[in-house]
């Protein structure tokens, strides 16, 4: 008797067992995907700047300074600078675009080192009163964040006045710097 009580309980046991294994090795079998194919994503358009004569909204070709020749805004040449000497221009800065942006001012051919060591940069935002730069050197100049523009389909501007300073301590006399840019640059944020 005892041997057919083992029987009568071994036998659920190795059915629950066996199920088990069965299951266990079948449920790869019955697996299923589905796929939600044909998406797109796009951004808006890009920024864009475009620099504008202060005094009759053209195109900015001609440089904010010049020692020797009339430039931009009909200024007459700004001629040699004493140490303590400042000149200064405007330029007026057009966004166009769909995203915020921010507005950033760099010189660009000014390394260090030379003159542009003694050149002291400040820039005001005519549009707001705005100082956002003050006393930094052209071979330096940097201003991360000189305008946060806001995204829209419209144009908008803001009107800045460079003034450069020959720092009043200099000792380099005699010298020139030429090929020097002020590069405005729209990020999108």
């Amino acid at each position: 008797m005892n041997k057919n009580l083992l029987r009568w309980a071994a036998a659920p046991v190795g059915l629950t067992a066996s199920a088990a294994v069965v299951l266990g090795f079948s449920s790869a079998a019955f697996t299923d995907t589905q796929t939600n194919a044909g998406n797109s994503f796009a951004t808006h358009d890009s920024v864009a700047l475009q620099l504008k004569d202060g005094a009759n909204s053209a195109l900015a070709t001609l440089p904010l300074f010049d020692t020797a020749n009339a430039h931009l805004n009909g200024k007459a040449a700004d001629g040699v600078l004493k140490p303590g000497d400042t000149i200064s221009n405007e330029i007026t800065v057009n966004y166009t675009g769909k995203n915020d942006a921010r507005v950033a001012l760099t010189a660009t051919g000014a390394s260090a080192g030379g003159l542009a060591d003694d050149l002291l940069v400040t820039v005001k935002n005519v549009s707001t009163s705005t100082v956002v730069g003050t006393d930094q050197a052209l071979s330096a100049l940097s201003v991360p964040a000189l305008w946060d523009a806001t995204g829209s389909a419209t144009t908008q501007s803001q009107k800045y006045l460079i003034t450069v300073k020959l720092a009043a301590g200099t000792t380099r006399y005699d010298a020139t710097l030429n090929g020097v840019g002020f590069a405005f640059t729209a990020t999108a944020q």
